[in-house]
């Protein structure tokens, strides 16, 4: 126990490890505000020891006095933020295949063998593009633009938007780096209403099913029955 002094304790308990959407955040009140520490760790037993022990540091210094409102005696292993809200911002950014593969653990139940074989096809143009980072996003759009047909150029835009979209709301983005970048994409419909459903031709499809099965992250893909 820690001894008695003249500095006022916070109560006990008031330092929490929490998960939110499978990554662990600290949750404390300190100066009258509420914070949050997006540590970036998922949540496994190992990572979940590692914040707790950050957890403890933190109760023992605003008990003692002693918390550091810099917060830089809580780094490396996370950056805090002071929000008067519940959304904890991310410390590091994640690539585009990161947060697509993430994604995809949260959209892909029960979706048909049609989508989960276009979320492949998605995975497939982003380990192609050489720009990785949300915050080239422009760059992405161009490299798309110059290496896609148009229609798919706006479809894999779109689906990157929907992907970020979903990670700011999960805390790992602030923002939807492709909000809206789909819509700048022009696509000439000059095909049958059957050639709009189904846009690959019998070749395109083969390519895209042998590209599958020559990478050993999304060979999976190949695999899946019409």
């Amino acid at each position: 126990m820690y001894a008695k002094n003249s500095r006022r304790k916070a109560k006990a308990g008031s330092v929490q490890v929490s998960d939110r959407r499978g990554y662990l955040r600290i949750i404390f009140t300190h100066g009258g505000k509420r914070h949050f520490m997006a540590t970036g760790l998922p949540n496994t037993p190992l990572n979940r020891k590692l914040a707790q022990e950050t957890a403890f540091q933190i109760q023992r210094d605003i008990e003692y006095g002693e918390f550091d409102p810099t917060y830089q005696k809580y780094k490396p292993q996370s950056a805090l933020t002071t929000v008067d809200d519940a959304t904890p911002l991310p410390t590091a950014m994640p690539t585009l295949p990161d947060l697509w593969s993430q994604y995809l653990e949260v959209r892909k139940p029960g979706k048909s063998p049609s989508t989960v074989r276009m979320y492949g096809w998605v995975a497939n143009h982003l380990e192609r593009c050489p720009h990785k980072s949300p915050n080239d996003a422009q760059a992405v759009f161009d490299w798309l633009s110059g290496h896609v047909p148009a229609e798919s150029t706006q479809r894999v835009l779109t689906q990157l938007s929907a992907c970020c979209k979903w990670a700011r709301k999960s805390g790992l983005l602030d923002s939807n780096p492709f909000d809206g970048m789909a819509a700048e994409i022009i696509v000439k419909k000059t095909g049958t209403e059957e050639e709009e459903i189904n846009p690959f031709t019998q070749e395109e499809r083969d390519r895209i099913i042998a590209a599958f099965k020559e990478n050993r992250y999304y060979k999976y893909y190949a695999n899946t029955k019409l």
